[in-house]
């Protein structure tokens, strides 16, 4: 039998690729990219904890407050013991630390806002007054943008977690 010896020129690779397993993740990346109410809701949670440190802090993670008059400190104290700076009733901090109703909503699948709880006198308290210093309930917490940052990351690429998650058992 002769042997027929090929140029390199002469040789050809065909090569054959599935691609529907790539396919199917970059629609996944696309449908999580267009919906980010998992990460939303997440911070909700991250500013719950931040409003009630900047509370229990007396406001030093939003920059400080001011101090009460006093004069108005001292009718404080004696008509709600125990009751910290911008706290009486207790009614705006509840609705900072849980961010119910108009406090935080989910516009869309992609946006979400913070509100001043829906307390009368809370913008009296973030904006100030011409008798009363600005003190400031809605903020940005330091960690804020990147805490979000990651949690977009980690709902985007949660395919390829999972992937790799189970690869580890297998």
């Amino acid at each position: 039998m002769p042997k027929v010896a090929a140029k390199a020129t002469d040789m050809s690779v065909d090569v054959s690729v599935d691609t529907s397993k790539a396919r199917r993740r970059i629609r996944g990346y696309i449908r999580r990219t267009e919906n980010q109410v998992g990460p939303l809701r997440k911070s909700r949670d991250f500013m719950r904890m931040a409003n009630a440190a900047n509370f229990a802090a007396g406001g030093l993670p939003a920059g400080g407050w001011a101090p009460l008059d006093p004069e108005y400190a001292a009718w404080k104290a004696a008509a709600f013991p125990g009751r910290g700076p911008l706290v009486r009733t207790g009614r705006m901090l509840s609705e900072l630390t849980s961010l119910r109703g108009q406090a935080f909503e989910v516009l869309n699948p992609l946006e979400a806002v913070f509100r001043l709880p829906d307390v009368e006198y809370a913008e009296f308290h973030q904006y100030g007054t011409t008798k009363m210093p600005a003190r400031k309930i809605v903020f940005e917490p330091e960690g804020f943008a990147q805490y979000v940052a990651e949690q977009v990351e980690d709902h985007i690429m949660a395919e390829t977690s999972m992937a790799r998650l189970r690869g580890l058992f297998r």
